[in-house]
């Protein structure tokens, strides 16, 4: 792929962390939902978007004891490395990762430059579902909408910004840029 940051074996890498990680967090009832480029691979694209570089969840501050307390299943027996960032975390593999924001009681993001993407009203609530590839995901009760005003033109639009070179670029989205990232599953799934 023309805009693809991450190789084949880190998109694997990256999708299977994430299934496991979303197979943990519904089974011990930790509420999340997926945030930024994730949520807009989602909408947008049915999956990963080829030019974005890792997964985005947040979850509310007061889960994180709970999701500390679950360490050991959440990184896979050790695989995975669960690493605080400040006011959120990562989930860590080799070179790929997820942010975990960790949201206000009022599911705002307490992090200054992200105060953007903090949930008004009912956006948020009740928690939606969507499809990311294979996996059901939580997603805003009101995504369009919530997508909309964080990032004005989404639909007609592809913003891409390659991390690793800090280059950005907006093309005209065509049907071709709607396509997510080929999946290539690499590893079975695992229980939790």
């Amino acid at each position: 792929m023309e805009y693809a940051v991450l190789s084949q074996t880190e998109f694997n890498d990256l999708y299977e962390m994430f299934k496991h990680l979303v197979s943990v967090l519904n089974k011990y009832a930790v509420e999340w939902v997926a945030t930024d480029g994730t949520l807009l691979g989602a909408i947008r694209h049915g999956g990963f978007i080829p030019w974005d570089d890792d997964i985005d969840i947040a979850i509310k501050k007061t889960s994180y004891p709970l999701l500390k307390h679950l360490e050991y299943i959440v990184t896979n027996n050790n695989k995975y490395q669960l690493v605080r960032v400040g006011k959120y975390c990562k989930l860590k593999y080799e070179k790929v990762w997820i942010d975990i924001f960790l949201l206000d009681d009022d599911y705002s993001f307490p992090q200054k430059h992200f105060k953007n993407l903090s949930f008004i009203g009912d956006e948020l609530k009740p928690i939606g579902k969507c499809k990311f590839y294979d996996i059901d995901i939580n997603i805003p009760n009101k995504a369009i909408l919530y997508l909309d005003r964080i990032l004005p033109g989404w639909n007609e639009t592809a913003v891409i910004y390659n991390h690793k070179v800090k280059q950005k670029t907006s093309l005209k989205l065509t049907q071709e840029l709607r396509l997510p990232y080929p999946i290539q599953e690499s590893n079975p799934a695992i229980d939790v």
